[in-house]
């Protein structure tokens, strides 16, 4: 019956319009955007806030296809202008999205209104810091060594989280961005011999793999000219003290204080919107009262830009160098 209504149903198929539907309850919504789900292209489901888009999470696969990709851009899951950063899973998640997101052609994007104001990298960052490797490649530890310190990640002993890598002889255990296991590399001479995931906390083999991509373990760069530029523009956004300003100092060392993702514009020369990322004949479905969502996150962004602005040693970005206006957006 669903099936037949969405065949009669006037469903936007060009660009800039759209159709509505509802009131819908329960789970109808999932239901509705499972049937939908069926069109060979990428569907970007926008809910109001993070609970509705887990609610989604959960409820999507009783109506999908087993072989429906779905992905997720989970926000930063912290305040506006917090001074601690977002957990490295979170971080992971949102990597693996946006690498995979240029290539979708197929399958369901769910994202919380807050994530798709969010100001992001450009794609070439991404695709500029990542690196596939695969069983039999040659591989040079030292070279692979730098450009893992190069994309922030950490060298630690033994390896836990995302993000950490551990040099052991001929082994390179190594958390990619965006994995679910870390990676235990054997290199023979100078040869990829195997690529095995393990068990963090057992630190045991859990199966083989051929291949893995290596994503930048932030959103933003910490080589010599990202932070080049991030001091160019700091100079440019800020009258203050550099000296006295903790953050400036850190980033100035190669480190990333809590809070610096709220400073990510200043390492580019512009940031992009997820809607830059998306393929052309992707098709949004914004579930729930939407525009008041992105109006009470913008007003909440405002009200603690003003709040916390107050100290000369912690300059903040506007709130529109970090996040879309919702005009803007719509």
């Amino acid at each position: 019956m669903l099936a037949q209504l969405l065949k009669d149903a006037p469903w936007p198929q060009t660009a800039g319009t759209r159709t509505a539907a509802g009131p819908l309850y329960g789970s109808s919504d999932s239901l509705l955007i499972g049937e939908l789900a069926r069109q060979e292209r990428l569907l970007v489901v926008v809910a109001e806030d993070t609970s509705h888009a887990q609610v989604l999470v959960r409820e999507l696969p009783f109506y999908l296809a087993q072989d429906t990709e779905i992905l997720q851009l989970p926000d930063w899951e912290i305040l506006p202008y917090d001074n601690f950063s977002p957990h490295q899973d979170i971080v992971s998640e949102r990597l693996r999205t946006l690498y995979r997101l240029p290539r979708s052609k197929r399958g369901i994007l769910i994202l919380p209104m807050s994530a798709l104001l969010q100001r992001l990298p450009p794609r070439d960052y991404v695709e500029a810091h990542s690196l596939a490797l695969q069983t039999g490649q040659a591989l040079d530890v030292e070279s692979l060594r730098t450009a893992l310190s190069k994309s922030g990640y950490r060298s630690v002993h033994p390896v836990y989280e995302h993000g950490e890598y551990a040099l052991r002889g001929s082994l390179l255990d190594l958390f990619p961005m965006g994995s679910s296991r870390p990676l235990r590399i054997d290199l023979l001479d100078d040869e990829i011999d195997s690529l095995r995931s393990f068990d963090p906390e057992t630190q045991r083999t859990v199966e083989k793999v051929d291949a893995v991509d290596l994503l930048p373990a932030r959103e933003f760069p910490l080589d010599r000219r990202g932070i080049q530029r991030f001091q160019q523009n700091w100079f440019a956004a800020f009258e203050v003290d550099h000296d006295l300003c903790p953050m400036f100092q850190e980033i100035s060392q190669g480190r990333a204080p809590g809070g610096a993702e709220y400073y990510l514009p200043l390492f580019f020369e512009r940031c992009e919107l997820l809607l830059d990322y998306l393929p052309e004949d992707a098709a949004i479905i914004a579930v729930g009262d939407h525009h008041s969502a992105a109006n009470r996150f913008r007003q909440e962004a405002q009200r603690r830009y003003e709040e916390f602005n107050i100290d000369p040693r912690r300059p903040l970005l506007s709130p529109n160098s970090l996040f879309a206006s919702v005009e803007e957006l719509y």
